[in-house]
This record gives C-alpha cells, structure tokens and sequence, in this order.
C-alpha cells in the first residue's frame, strides 16, 4: 500500500452557456458537504422559490 499522498492540479468546471432551468441541478451538483452539512451552491441573490433552494444544511439520522 502506497502512503504517496496524490498531486492534486489546477481545475476548473466550466459552463459554456447560462438555462435558468437547469439552475437547480447546478446548484444541486455544485453543493459542498461533508457527510454532516451541506450548503446548496445557489448565487447569492437567489433566493427559495420552484428552482432555487440556498441554504446550509444539516443531515439528521431517524430511527424506527
């Protein structure tokens, strides 16, 4: 087993054109999270209505 940590580059994702009805799946890839909390990647004007959804978010776990 290698202990070589990997050699991580520049990147970038780009979008080559703006669908204002594709935006909630942008925002749904481009969240950030880590298991425990999330926030939505929506610009920050946006605001909650059919296709925007900003905010952070807490994951719960339900029993029973």
């Amino acid at each position: 087993m290698s202990t070589e940590q990997p050699i991580i580059r520049d990147w970038s994702i780009l979008h080559q054109h703006y669908d204002p009805k594709d935006e909630g799946r942008r925002e749904a890839l481009f969240a950030l999270g880590n298991g425990y909390l999330v926030s939505r990647a929506a610009a920050p004007e946006s605001s909650e209505d059919g296709i925007h959804y900003p905010g952070t978010y807490r994951w719960a776990a339900t029993t029973g």
